[in-house]
């Protein structure tokens, strides 16, 4: 999953989520992870992780922003899009299938 972060110039308001985008990748590895990283993430774009090792393979050549997790609070927008989408298959749903995931992840970004 990758958000696009929209951060206001009034320093006094809350960043927002101005895009999302979920695929599904077959495993966690530097190689799968580039693939959606290539798919979702503009080329000009900054990949922010928490500098998980595999991260930085996949990410490449691109712009690359460490942040250290601090516990989730360096991605609480990240987060709360995860938790939402995870209640929705949930409270709408109740199981999601492997089959129908990649619908189900593109309907849920687009009611958002």
């Amino acid at each position: 999953m990758a958000i696009e972060v929209e951060y206001p110039e009034d320093s006094g308001q809350r960043p927002k989520i101005k895009n999302a985008n979920a695929i599904i990748i077959e495993s966690y590895s530097s190689e799968q992870l580039k693939k959606g990283i290539d798919k979702m993430v503009d080329v000009h774009a900054v990949n922010a992780t928490d500098g998980w090792k595999a991260y930085e393979t996949a990410v490449g050549e691109r712009w690359h922003q460490y942040l250290p997790t601090a516990s989730g609070k360096n991605f609480e927008l990240l987060h709360w899009h995860i938790f939402n989408l995870k209640n929705w298959i949930r409270g709408i749903h109740h199981h999601v299938s492997l089959k129908h995931l990649d619908y189900y992840l593109r309907v849920s970004i687009q009611i958002q």
